[in-house]
């Protein structure tokens, strides 16, 4: 009897933690993919109210700046709305049918189900990348990219474990005309970087 309830226990462990494993997977994209259609929704975020293009007399950008102010605003609200998604979570209850636990594929997804109770939680981190990209002859697409890292955690009666899903999404773009900008600006005095060789 102990044998037969080990070897049930040996099987039924590793797929529940799969499913409950995608199930919060599940959660977590949701999650982001609702907290950016909300923020990116209500806010203006146009390429020309993030960045302001510098030119010189032959009308050349010399210079890229971000408000980043504004991008600190966008990356704060994206990570309160996936907090807030979280702390609504109540437990869950996720299925696994007997069949599944055999091994044998012809009788994957039968049978009566084995449900179990999970619990979940989560944070995220947000941040905003720059990239410059050949775009043609004489061309440069940049392009601001929002990166969101989110960390889930799972509490089940069989043990806890966490994983991570990250989404990057671009959030603004344009093609600049001529040579990349030397200096490119994140709208502070003291964070100046030289873009040469920017890969």
């Amino acid at each position: 009897m102990i044998v037969s309830l080990i070897i049930t226990e040996v099987r039924i462990r590793p797929v529940l933690t799969a499913v409950a494993e995608s199930s919060a997977k599940n959660t977590a994209s949701e999650a982001v993919n609702e907290a950016i259609r909300l923020t990116l929704g209500s806010e203006d975020l146009k390429y020309e109210n993030l960045v302001t293009l510098t030119k010189n007399k032959d009308d050349t950008v010399t210079a890229i700046i971000v408000d980043s102010i504004k991008l600190n605003t966008v990356c704060a609200e994206i990570r309160g709305l996936i907090t807030d998604y979280f702390s609504k979570l109540s437990e869950r209850t996720i299925s696994v049918p007997i069949g599944s636990l055999t091994g044998i594929d012809m009788l994957s997804g039968k049978g009566p189900q084995i449900h179990a109770g999970i619990t979940l939680s989560g944070s995220a981190v947000t941040s905003v990348r720059n990239d410059f990209q050949t775009a043609g002859i004489n061309q440069t697409r940049h392009q601001m990219i929002l990166d969101v890292n989110t960390k889930i955690y799972v509490l089940m009666q069989s043990g806890n474990f966490s994983a991570e899903i990250s989404n990057s999404i671009v959030i603004a773009e344009t093609v600049i005309v001529g040579n990349v900008p030397e200096i490119y600006s994140d709208g502070s005095d003291d964070m100046w970087q030289n873009l040469t060789g920017y890969e």
